[in-house]
């Protein structure tokens, strides 16, 4: 089947928005001829099934590129949006099991850091590809041809799927972070019990080891919860990802 060069650039534009903005390959460490080879390997597989109009003229075809640019952007920050709930859980538990503050004295980037947050974001970037959720986006991105067909851009479709992703990713970052924090509220509230009854204990110097002690024990024991979050959160939310409600 032969390939005509604007479509098929239409389609590229497309695939390279998302793979731009996408969780994991969209970060900065992967090299941007990566993603170029990428995009233009997808959009060769995607272009037979899709279904591409021919622009009439130049001003036509780069306001084409450009709306197809940036449906995939949306596209993968829908992802993105999901894929956050890991590092806003692991910030959650910076701030209540008192790690926050070691985030703030990072003696190598000399920068603010969220330590349990880039700990979560490694954990889910390698969930990413074990569980295949990094397929679901492609997945999207070939069934939005069909909601938003190539060459209009209608941004009102991606804001009820946002409001949604937000939400789910709120949600699933408190569930993820909650039972840590239950754990460190109770050691809170035997801390309390005991400087009431030993007024001559230390309290903050027992109680922030503990804390973070336990902290760590009670992630270790749910560890095998995080790859059933992320089934949760892409292939169980996968709608989330298709423009207008759309069902694959």
């Amino acid at each position: 089947m032969a390939v005509e060069l604007f479509p098929y650039l239409g389609v590229v534009a497309r695939a390279a928005g998302l793979l731009g903005s996408m969780p994991v390959l969209g970060g900065f460490y992967v090299p941007r001829l990566v993603r170029v080879a990428l995009a233009l390997l997808v959009a060769l597989a995607l272009y037979p099934a899709v279904a591409v109009p021919y622009p009439e003229d130049l001003f036509t075809a780069s306001l084409w590129i450009l709306s197809e640019t940036l449906t995939g952007l949306a596209i993968g920050f829908l992802a993105q949006i999901l894929f956050s709930a890991f590092q806003m859980a692991g910030s959650l538990l910076d701030l209540d099991l008192g790690l926050g503050v070691a985030g703030l004295l990072d003696p190598v980037g000399h920068q603010p850091v969220s330590i349990l947050g880039n700990f979560f974001n490694l954990v889910a970037s390698l969930l990413y590809f074990w569980t295949g959720a990094y397929a679901v986006p492609l997945m999207a991105l070939r069934y939005s041809f069909q909601g938003l067909p190539a060459g209009g851009f209608f941004a009102a479709a991606f804001f009820p799927d946002m409001e949604r992703a937000l939400s789910t990713a709120f949600l699933a970052a408190v569930q993820l972070a909650l039972p840590v924090i239950a754990v460190s509220f109770v050691v809170t509230v035997a801390m309390a019990v005991f400087a009431r009854a030993i007024p001559q204990m230390n309290v903050f110097l027992l109680g922030l080891p503990l804390k973070i002690a336990l902290g760590f024990l009670a992630l270790g024991l749910l560890f095998p919860a995080y790859r059933g979050m992320m089934e949760v959160l892409f292939p169980g939310e996968a709608a989330l990802l298709l423009p207008g409600g759309m069902q694959p």
